[in-house]
């Protein structure tokens, strides 16, 4: 049923979450993996240095936050077609929206530190040592940034078919006055 000749059908509606989702999941998956297969290994003053994901609790977490991302955007796909999921479906959004800014806050703060150091604290930068694994870093939050973006265009959407039941709501009130 259209919306007042204009805005989301539901058909729209549907059709736009089953491009977004699967979008969103393909591009947290991507950037999950490059970042777990990225692993550089450099001799240092005569020491073995190994850069790695598994060896940071906050890359950990931007993976771990790219994996959940990435199932709750296919496991979520189910349901999208029924009108009376909107807000339960709003809400499940709004969580891992916010998963996802924390996973890219987390990435983003390591990454700088691993990049520019802290001069402060002492702390050298890395990136000058382990440049193949800044640059694929860089690129898993690349990946990251787009699942979000799709994500983000998910949680909007969600929001307008919410104020469409809503007004459909009214407006069969309102017929039956």
């Amino acid at each position: 049923m259209e919306n007042g000749g204009s805005g989301l059908t539901q058909k729209k509606f549907v059709m736009l979450q089953l491009l977004l989702r699967p979008l969103s999941a393909l591009f947290s998956v991507v950037a999950a993996l490059v970042m777990v297969l990225s692993k550089e290994t450099r001799d240092l003053t005569g020491h073995q240095m190994t850069a790695s994901y598994s060896i940071s609790p906050e890359l950990r977490f931007f993976v771990v936050g790219n994996f959940l991302s990435c199932g709750y955007a296919l496991l979520s796909l189910p349901l999208v077609s029924i009108p009376a999921n909107s807000f339960i479906l709003y809400v499940l959004d709004l969580m891992n929206m916010a998963l996802i800014v924390s996973a890219v806050s987390v990435g983003t703060a390591i990454g700088s530190l691993a990049k520019k150091g802290h001069q402060k604290l002492g702390w050298m930068e890395l990136c000058s040592f382990f440049e193949s694994f800044c640059l694929r870093g860089e690129i898993a939050m690349g990946f990251f940034l787009l699942a979000s973006f799709f994500l983000l265009s998910c949680f909007l959407s969600q929001i307008c078919a919410i104020k469409r039941l809503k007004k459909e709501q009214q407006q069969q009130n309102n017929n039956r006055i």
